[in-house]
């Protein structure tokens, strides 16, 4: 054979093949299920318990007979001397932020994060045995995640 015949081979070969890439895009629709079911759980508790973020300390609202600044007039100072009564309220480390938007967004239970984390590592496992060609492997996997959702 010529250089020509062994080209033609070559192409028709790879023509035949199906490509790699598709084997991932065929993965089982319960894996999709799982990553959904797993989304709407996690975005259901506001972003900052999910990074673990630390509570902030609020000031207290001022009131009407609470004056930051002295009224001004011509005999006296621009500012009034500062007495030892606090413009600010004593912060404490208890003191909310915010109240909780709902009831699922309060606090997550130890448990219910040790769920979740089972979920994210059983969704990562079932996108690896999908991405291997194990379809029966990743089908298991995902809707052994969706049962721990439900």
């Amino acid at each position: 054979m010529n250089k020509t015949g062994y080209t033609m081979m070559i192409a028709a070969l790879l023509l035949a093949m199906p490509p790699l890439a598709l084997a991932a895009d065929k993965c089982p629709a319960e894996l999709s299920e799982a990553k959904t079911m797993l989304k709407k759980a996690t975005a259901s508790a506001p972003p900052r318990q999910l990074a673990g973020a630390r509570k902030q300390d609020v000031q207290a609202p001022r009131t009407p007979s609470q004056d930051v600044q002295a009224p001004r007039t011509p005999s006296q100072d621009v500012q009034a001397p500062r007495s030892s009564q606090d413009v600010q309220a004593p912060r404490t480390p208890s003191q909310d932020v915010q109240a909780p938007r709902t009831q699922a967004a309060a606090k997550t239970s130890p448990e219910d994060k040790a769920r979740l984390d089972k979920v994210r590592k059983l969704i990562s496992e079932s996108e690896a045995a999908c991405k291997k060609g194990d379809m029966a492997l990743s089908t298991s996997k995902a809707t052994e995640a969706m049962g721990l959702m439900k």
